[in-house]
């Protein structure tokens, strides 16, 4: 049984909120839509708390994974738990989603070669895109103030191809299919063209670099082709959460 404190703390929370702490003792999926400020990520250490209080599960904090999409947000969430006295708090799991593929790809070397890639910064990014223009005889105007300018979107652009995990042959189904993308005029589909061109000759110069899209790229494509790798990932946890 929950701890009777808990459970009367709970009982004045929102219908809701309720549903999604106590979802655990069901299947365990449950999905929370809601802004900025509207009580999240506290309800999200109220199920963690909920969990862990309830003798019945025997759940150890350990076996809790919890996701965030920030560094801030993972901060937040462990001043919650410690703020709440979780029993174990420190022992949860709580990772961004790029800082946890990369634990998962230094605990498997042999699956992952990334011995000898560095971490990316910004700086570099924009260095190698204006390699990629040189090599590509892209004409721009090399004193035009809004070079740089130009320089970071592109950058923006490969980023969105990276997160959005786009490959190949999904560009170009894009190009012929994907209505937003018809509207275009020519001049700006040659544009879009020319950026996924840009984005291959960044890959090819980029190659001895890693960043944070990689890292969750490189973990779901060998979640994908080594199903066992996922298998004993996932048996590592009784409960995922995503902040």
């Amino acid at each position: 049984m929950i701890l009777e404190k808990l459970a009367e703390e709970i009982k004045s929370f929102e219908k809701d909120k309720q549903e999604a702490v106590y979802s655990y003792q069901k299947d365990g999926k449950y999905l929370v839509i809601a802004g900025p400020g509207t009580g999240k990520t506290f309800t999200i250490s109220k199920r963690i708390e909920a969990i862990l209080s309830d003798d019945e599960k025997g759940t150890s904090a350990d076996r809790i994974l919890c996701l965030t999409f920030s560094d801030a947000a993972a901060k937040e969430m462990r001043k919650k738990l410690e703020e709440n006295k979780i029993p174990n708090y420190s022992s949860i799991n709580i990772y961004t989603f790029h800082s946890f593929c990369l634990d998962l790809m230094e605990k498997n070397p042999e699956l992952f070669d990334i011995s000898s890639k560095k971490l990316i910064t910004n700086f570099q990014k924009q260095a190698i895109v204006k390699e990629c223009l040189e090599q590509m005889h892209v004409k721009y105007n090399r004193k035009d103030s809004s070079l740089y300018s130009k320089i970071d979107k592109i950058v923006e652009t490969i980023e969105a191809f990276k997160h959005y995990r786009i490959e190949e042959a999904d560009f170009y189904k894009n190009l012929e299919e994907n209505l937003e993308w018809k509207i275009k005029t020519d001049k700006e589909i040659e544009t879009i063209k020319e950026a996924w061109a840009i984005y291959q000759k960044y890959k090819e110069l980029s190659s001895n670099f890693i960043d944070f899209d990689d890292m969750i790229d490189m973990v779901l494509k060998k979640f994908d082709e080594k199903p066992e790798f996922l298998e004993e990932t996932a048996r590592q946890f009784d409960f995922i959460m995503a902040d």
